[in-house]
């Protein structure tokens, strides 16, 4: 084998090693920047809020009265767009003649977004109320001895399963603290109307 045979191989053989890391190079680098263009999908956030709310419920029956009320709220998600919202609320009364009244409820609710809007959300909600109210007479010490409790005093109490529907508003800018405002019908045996208003942490 003469001299320009050996010389004509050896460019071959370069030349087809040449092309070979031509093509690999072309490939990975395509291969890279179709991996970048692919959309990352965000994995979706769990919501886990709980705080406090204020409120005013009335109510709708003829003669009833309304109350300011305090309680603790949170917020679970369970899938786009649902939570689930539990809620307990303390009714504060005011004692009439000799009567005091202590009123509490809880809620379950459910809770669509049916507006997402930078900023702010908008929600429909339905669920169950439980409200449990409990008199309390205090007998003037001159009737005491007919008190059937100790004390000179007669305790009652009754509790009330409800249906809730209602609407809100739900503000995000992006922090850790939420603020909300709720209102809110409750159909049973003492309808009522309120209104709440409070914020919570998201965890």
């Amino acid at each position: 084998m003469n001299t320009n045979t050996k010389l004509f191989n050896q460019i071959n053989i370069m030349r087809k090693i040449f092309l070979i890391v031509i093509t690999l190079l072309t490939v990975t680098a395509t291969y890279s920047q179709n991996k970048k263009r692919k959309p990352v999908k965000k994995k979706p956030k769990t919501v886990a809020e709980a705080g406090m709310q204020i409120g005013y419920v009335t109510s709708l029956e003829s003669g009833g009265g309304g109350n300011f009320v305090a309680g603790l709220v949170g917020e679970f998600g369970v899938m786009k767009n649902l939570s689930i919202v539990p809620s307990f609320n303390y009714h504060f009364t005011e004692k009439v003649e000799d009567i005091k009244t202590t009123v509490i409820e809880a809620n379950l609710d459910g809770q669509y977004y049916f507006l997402n809007q930078k900023g702010f959300k908008l929600y429909g909600l339905a669920g169950l109320n439980y409200t449990h109210v409990t008199s309390k007479v205090e007998i003037p010490a001159e009737y005491a001895e007919y008190a059937e409790a100790e004390g000179g005093s007669e305790k009652s109490s009754d509790g009330n399963i409800g249906f809730n529907i209602g609407t809100g508003i739900k503000f995000d800018f992006g922090g850790k603290i939420v603020p909300f405002s709720t209102l809110r019908f409750t159909i049973a045996d003492g309808s009522a109307f309120g209104i709440f208003a409070g914020a919570k942490y998201a965890f």
